[in-house]
């Protein structure tokens, strides 16, 4: 029999694994803030600000550098005041670009092909605007990555140059990891991604990526499988409320592993229990297989164990 506790006390495991991703995101955060205030002084003393022609928001210069490749790039962005900011390659490390606004905004009118929306995220309890249902799954995707602490839509704008002249691109998602690396991510439809100035895109983001030692890639539709796995356990991302009593016990007994239903029909009340379970299996408390098969009451699950 599974231990009850009383509905109103927190579950002590759930309470820990949420404060983790917190306790990540913030040190992260902090630091990218305290690095930037120590190595970008140089570019604090530019002369005052200009208007920028889009939004009316404010632009704080900054000049472009060319490397010893001769390629020139830097990084627009928009910071959580409104502030449009330009850093070089050399400074992005400093910039905690998952606390800044969207550069652009998403469009949205009758007879558009693909369909906008906002996307709550369980990651960081924040709404995030997705351009498409694909992008939206991507986001899904990585709100359920437990390595992921922030995600946010339209961050920042390569501005370059290369070979072939000066070029532009908007990426659709920055990703910041627990360990404080990025995963920048743009998606395409699969149809779409061996178009030659898709590769060309792609080519050259994959190329300043590199140079910023970031995480690159362009995606289309991801594995079946597993979407259709982590699709169905991400309706229950929320914070559980009823049943939150069953927590530890049901964690406690896939210590060693069990079968879905084996596990859900060791509570009082399994209608009550099996929410619960898809919700630690979304939080990653639980794990199991969601790329060889369907979530079914055969499913093999286990507790989550740091280094496996």
């Amino acid at each position: 029999m599974i231990p009850s506790r009383n509905l109103a006390e927190p579950s002590g495991l759930l309470g820990n694994w949420q404060g983790r991703r917190s306790l990540a995101n913030s040190q992260v955060v902090n630091t990218a803030v305290v690095r930037h205030a120590e190595r970008s002084r140089d570019s604090d003393d530019e002369d005052g600000y200009r208007r920028s022609s889009m939004d009316g928001v404010r632009v704080a210069p900054v000049g472009v550098r060319v490397d010893d490749r001769g390629s020139a790039c830097r990084i627009v962005y928009v910071d959580g005041r409104g502030t449009r900011r330009a850093v070089r390659l050399e400074q992005a490390g400093t910039v905690a670009f998952e606390d800044g606004r969207m550069v652009r905004s998403i469009p949205s009118r009758r007879g558009q092909k693909h369909a906008p929306g906002r996307y709550w995220s369980a990651t960081t309890g924040e709404l995030v605007e997705y351009e498409s249902h694909l992008e939206c799954r991507w986001m899904t995707l990585l709100d359920f990555d437990p390595r992921v602490v922030a995600f946010v839509s339209q961050p920042l704008r390569l501005e370059a140059a290369d070979g072939s002249g000066a070029w532009e691109h908007t990426p659709d998602v920055f990703a910041r990891r627990d360990d404080g690396s990025v995963l920048l991510l743009d998606v395409k439809e699969t149809s779409r991604l061996g178009r030659p100035e898709v590769v060309l895109q792609h080519s050259r983001t994959a190329a300043v990526c590199r140079r910023l030692g970031w995480a690159y890639d362009m995606v289309g539709e991801p594995p079946a499988q597993r979407w259709a796995n982590v699709s169905w356990l991400a309706g229950y991302r929320r914070p559980v409320y009823l049943g939150a009593e069953l927590i530890d016990g049901l964690v406690e007994l896939a210590c060693d592993p069990i079968r879905l239903g084996d596990l859900v029909g060791a509570a009082p009340v399994a209608e009550i229990a099996r929410p619960v379970v898809f919700h630690l299996l979304w939080r990653g408390l639980l794990v199991a297989d969601l790329d060889s098969g369907p979530l079914r009451d055969s499913t093999v699950v286990r507790a989550w164990e740091p280094g496996r």
